[in-house]
């Protein structure tokens, strides 16, 4: 079952949005207790200031001889200084008989559960769901006021001051005050959260696509000279830029280069010979190297090929000329700039000298090889006409042979070519067969054995021998094919 990956964007955006929602929910849960907090507290700092200022001003009064009904008008005046706050004083049961007393007053001392508390000397502080918050707090006789009270003791409570104060302004100030705080805060997360999205994405998320989409390039070109580069100032994406490009370095010299000897490869002097404008190329072969191999094993055999290249790289005259091994016991030369058809002709020539002499590898004997040369000018089949003119060489037994258009190797060639054809379309439709021919006894004149022979049809119905086919097959590999039909 194939797992679907998310892509590293789409993972970014998801953390940056989770982050942003937990940021933003966290931040207004904590506004919200933050807020009521602050209302209490400013509201309990309000209210108990309220009631000194009350408590003073009463005691002021009362230093001044004033009796009850300018102690309420007082109150009155209070009361009109901020209209969300309520003042009510309340005297004590002592207290009355100086100043006298109310119903109301009488109602809330006997009906008024705060006002009871405060009587009994507990400072009350309630806040209500209407955003009311009422502050009861318990006068006590001072010992310098004790002359203004009758019959009374220091710390008995002379009285209660009722302060009900109504915060909804305060709220509506606070919540305006903390919403644009969270608008603030929402704004500023928001904005730091693009930038880490936009350095992230430049920095991380386009390097990467980057490198995967060269990496994709590479493998379907099988191009690894093709180097990454990634524009980032993460020291990490630019250590797997450098890693992969150290890999790619070893890929190429593996892919374009041959492990004995360290020259470049088959695949390198195709490469080249396109890159040429008039290029000349020389298939080198080494005579029966496989003896050698067999006689003095695969060791002696790897050293020999290594300095032939030594010798083959010391003759060339000119950086013009560059040494390959196609790999087994053969090299090419590759002139890049064959400008000088006499130079290139010449280094063919001293190359078969020079590659015939004896010489001595790490042995005690001396080793005589003998190499055949093949080749060609002209650029279209250049690696073909090389080969046949080696070809050619083998079978004429020559040292080196420039590849002619009126090699015999051309036309074998190309029969091998149209006979290898004939014989792939005739395996594929099931044109091959096998004739049975009989053996003979000669002295009962009776058929002993059968002879199984092979045959083909060609397209018109002919059928075909395997005397023009049957190399052909063996060296194109089809023969298996055949003994399988």
């Amino acid at each position: 079952m194939k797992k679907n990956y998310i892509t590293y964007g789409r993972l970014v955006t998801v953390i940056i949005l989770v982050s942003i929602t937990i940021a933003v929910v966290s931040t207004f849960l904590f506004s919200m207790e933050m807020k009521e907090r602050t209302i209490e507290s400013l509201v309990k700092r309000d209210t108990k200031q309220a009631t000194l200022f009350v408590v003073t001003s009463l005691q002021s009064a009362m230093q001044k001889g004033l009796k009850a009904n300018a102690l309420n008008t007082l109150v009155d005046d209070l009361n009109s200084v901020d209209d969300n706050m309520v003042i009510s004083v309340i005297p004590s049961v002592a207290t009355t008989k100086m100043y006298g007393d109310t119903k109301l007053n009488q109602k809330m001392r006997n009906k008024d559960h705060y006002i009871k508390r405060a009587l009994a000397g507990e400072e009350v502080l309630e806040m209500d769901i209407s955003q009311n918050v009422r502050y009861v707090y318990p006068v006590k006789v001072q010992k310098e006021y004790l002359k203004y009270y009758k019959n009374m003791e220091v710390g008995d409570i002379s009285g209660v001051v009722d302060i009900v104060y109504n915060s909804s302004d305060l709220h509506l100030e606070i919540s305006s005050m903390l919403n644009n705080m969270i608008l603030f805060f929402i704004v500023l997360i928001c904005v730091i959260f693009l930038v880490i999205f936009v350095s992230l994405k430049r920095n991380v998320v386009r390097p990467t696509d980057s490198f995967l989409e060269t990496v994709r390039e590479i493998i379907d070109a099988n191009n690894f000279r093709q180097r990454v580069e990634l524009k980032t100032s993460v020291k990490e994406i630019k250590a797997i830029e450098s890693g992969f490009n150290q890999l790619l370095d070893s890929l190429e010299r593996q892919f374009y280069t041959d492990n004995l000897t360290g020259l470049a490869n088959r695949r390198q002097v195709m490469e080249d010979i396109n890159a040429c404008e008039y290029p000349a190329l020389a298939i080198i072969n080494i005579d029966a190297f496989n003896q050698v191999n067999d006689f003095y094993g695969n060791s002696i055999g790897d050293q020999i090929l290594v300095e032939i290249a030594h010798k083959i790289e010391a003759l060339l005259p000119n950086p013009y000329f560059k040494l390959y091994r196609l790999g087994g016991d053969e090299y090419a030369i590759l002139d890049t700039k064959s400008d000088d058809i006499e130079e290139f002709e010449v280094l063919i020539h001293n190359l078969a000298r020079v590659l015939s002499e004896r010489f001595y590898i790490n042995i005690d004997q001396e080793i005589s090889l003998s190499v055949t040369i093949g080749a060609a000018y002209n650029r279209e089949n250049l690696v073909i006409h090389a080969d046949m003119a080696l070809k050619s060489a083998k079978i004429r037994n020559k040292s080196h042979l420039f590849y002619d258009d009126d090699m015999l190797i051309v036309s074998e060639y190309e029969k091998n070519l149209r006979w290898t054809k004939t014989l792939k379309q005739a395996i594929v439709a099931d044109r091959v067969f096998p004739y049975y021919q009989p053996i003979f006894n000669n002295k009962t004149g009776r058929i002993e054995h059968y002879e199984c022979l092979v045959r083909l049809e060609d397209s018109s119905g002919n059928v075909i021998s395997p005397h023009y086919f049957l190399d052909v097959a063996k060296r194109s590999r089809l023969y298996p094919n055949i003994t399988k039909a």
